[in-house]
């Protein structure tokens, strides 16, 4: 087990870069523990220690791997359309020095391309892909969206 400490300011400027950093780390690990202080020294901020579990690309893949095992197949040009939202997300991964798997987990980019996305309120639908997501992502992901239909 690990801990990492977060600063989380309770001042607006601060507080949306703040809580997305949380919220990111939370996302990419297993969370065991969360303790929380406030510091009111004047600069006001949570002190937020949490004791957290890696979780490795391995275990996220094998996990999505068995749950698409259990799907419908993706027809060829949901399949195309997959492969280059994967490419696309790997690319962006690199690109922040992130685990893929934190940008976007297979399973939504299955959804993206299963169900009818044409706009960031559809990508908000998605579980998980959330507000943040649709906020940083969302506008790339539609754009290579309707590249592709109008390719296809």
């Amino acid at each position: 087990m690990k801990c990492k400490v977060f600063k989380l300011r309770v001042v607006g400027e601060h507080l949306a870069e703040d809580e997305d950093n949380l919220n990111q780390f939370l996302e990419a690990v297993k969370v065991n523990q969360v303790q929380s202080t406030f510091i009111g020294d004047g600069q006001n901020y949570w002190s937020i220690l949490v004791y957290y579990d890696e979780v490795t690309q391995d275990t996220v893949i094998d996990s999505v791997n068995s749950a698409l095992n259990q799907e419908m197949p993706l027809t060829s040009l949901q399949k195309k359309l997959y492969d280059i939202l994967i490419k696309w997300r790997d690319t962006q991964a690199e690109y922040e020095n992130l685990p893929s798997y934190v940008v976007c987990y297979n399973q939504w980019i299955r959804e993206m391309v299963t169900m009818p996305v044409t706009t960031l309120e559809d990508l908000a639908k998605i579980k998980g892909f959330g507000e943040r997501r649709v906020k940083k992502y969302g506008d790339q992901i539609l754009k290579i969206m309707e590249i592709y239909q109008k390719m296809g």
